[in-house]
C-alpha cells in the first residue's frame, strides 16, 4: 500500500501498569472515556472505564491482522483518542512498530509521555529518528516522571 491507514482519532502509543495509569497518562487530553479505545496485548484494562477495550494477540502475525480491524472499529465507534499499547521492541516487530508510526505519523499526533510535560513530535523525520524510543520509553519510567 502507498499509504497506510491511519485513524481519525488521535492514537497514541504507550505503556502502562494498570487502568488507573493508563488514566493518569491520558488525563491532560480531557477525552471523555467513552469515547477512548484502549488496544493491548499485555496489560488489558478493565473494559468499565474505557469506551472500547480490545486484547490482541501476542503473536505479531496476528497481532497486524487483528489491529487493522480493531483501528477501522474505533473509528467506526467514533473514538476521539486510540491508546496502543506498545509493542516489543524485538525484531519480529519491527514491521508493526513501523506500521504504528506511520499511522501516528498520518493520525492527529503523538504525545510522548516519557517527557517532564507532553510535548508533541511533528515531522515524520523526527518520529523515524525516535521510533525505538517511542515503543519502549514509557516501560522503564516511574508514574511520578510520566
Amino acid at each position: 500500500l502507498k499509504r497506510h491507514y491511519a485513524p481519525n482519532a488521535r492514537l497514541l502509543v504507550m505503556n502502562w501498569k494498570d487502568d488507573e495509569d493508563l488514566e493518569q497518562q491520558i488525563a491532560y487530553s480531557r477525552t471523555p472515556h467513552d469515547r477512548v479505545c484502549v488496544l493491548a496485548h499485555t496489560v488489558v484494562v478493565p473494559g468499565t472505564r474505557f469506551g472500547r477495550v480490545s486484547a490482541l494477540p501476542h503473536e505479531p502475525e496476528a497481532y497486524a491482522r487483528a489491529l487493522y480491524g480493531e483501528l477501522h472499529q474505533c473509528d467506526a465507534e467514533g473514538a476521539e483518542l486510540i491508546c496502543v499499547e506498545a509493542v516489543p521492541a524485538t525484531v519480529e516487530w519491527t514491521a508493526i512498530a513501523d506500521r504504528l508510526t506511520r499511522a501516528v505519523a498520518q493520525s492527529a499526533g503523538f504525545f510522548c509521555h516519557h517527557l517532564q510535560a507532553p510535548q508533541r513530535i511533528t515531522g515524520t523525520a523526527a518520529l523515524r529518528a525516535s521510533a525505538r524510543s517511542l515503543f519502549s520509553c514509557a516501560a522503564s519510567v516511574e508514574p511520578s516522571q510520566a
